[in-house]
């Protein structure tokens, strides 16, 4: 019997990530703005028609996926639990992934902002940056949701069936042979 908690965990972290990905990675406070933009590029104004890239989607993907993970780990099908193994590797790739993305954030912002610089006419060296705290607080909840993954995927693959042989019987089944050990009788 699996444990239930593990699949939690993963639904958990995952729901984690999307809300951390929809708090504001990027705000014009230091400039007397009182406008943000979160990491799906989505602004605090929503009549303004100005937004950075919208690298958060890509992480909402992946964290849907592993949400759909637990979903199917916490099936009690039998059948359910190779869909479940195989969605909990796709999932572990994903999370591992998706942290690159706040990675890369935080060593090229630019990556996220776009052309927002630009239209706001503010200098290269302006103070306005992304939030760095909320970027490493997402790259350690996507680094863990990678880890409850694997985790998930190494838990469904105990006591899989052993691979059958093209004779149709387990190589575990094969008889052994003599020994020579004991004599042989007529």
């Amino acid at each position: 019997m699996h444990s239930r908690a593990l699949p939690f965990a993963v639904i958990a972290a995952a729901v984690t990530a999307i809300a951390v990905t929809a708090l504001p990675w990027f705000n014009l406070k230091k400039i007397g703005l009182d406008i943000s933009w979160n990491g799906l590029g989505i602004a605090s104004d929503p009549y303004l028609d100005l937004a950075p890239h919208g690298r958060g989607w890509l992480i909402v993907a992946a964290c849907v996926l592993a949400g759909l993970t637990g979903l199917v780990a916490l099936m009690p099908a039998p059948a359910a639990k190779p869909l479940a193994r195989m969605m909990a590797g796709a999932s572990a790739i994903g999370a591992g992934l998706a942290a690159l993305v706040p990675i890369a954030i935080w060593i090229w912002p630019s990556w996220y902002f776009g052309t927002v610089h630009d239209h706001l006419k503010l200098p290269d060296d302006s103070p306005i940056g992304v939030s760095k705290l909320i970027l490493s607080t997402l790259i350690v909840i996507l680094l863990l949701l990678a880890g409850l993954c694997a985790g998930l995927y190494v838990e469904r693959s105990e006591n899989l069936p052993l691979r059958t042989s093209s004779q149709g019987r387990s190589s575990a089944s094969r008889t052994p042979r003599r020994s020579n050990s004991s004599p042989r009788t007529k």
